[in-house]
């Protein structure tokens, strides 16, 4: 109950507008880098045959990039809870 209190008297860091835009560009950013990784090649690669043809490069690259923008979206999301 004392934490409770104590989070209770610090003043809103952002506005009620600015959380709604952290937390949609949150959402949006989560859902590109899930889709990033999901349209890279991973489904290709775990039904592949022989993996000697694979664009390795590509395919990591891309779920790097994709494993950024979820951790955008994770941060923006968070940003967007901050009291």
């Amino acid at each position: 109950m004392a934490g409770e209190a104590a989070t209770a008297d610090k003043p809103k860091r952002h506005s009620p507008f600015t959380q709604v835009i952290f937390r949609k560009s949150g959402e949006a950013s989560d859902l590109a880098g899930k889709a990033l990784i999901g349209f890279s090649g991973v489904g290709s690669l775990l039904q592949a045959q022989k993996t000697a043809h694979m664009d390795w490069l590509g395919l990591t690259v891309r779920a790097a990039v994709g494993v950024a923008f979820l951790a955008l979206g994770i941060y923006l999301q968070a940003k967007a809870e901050e009291t």
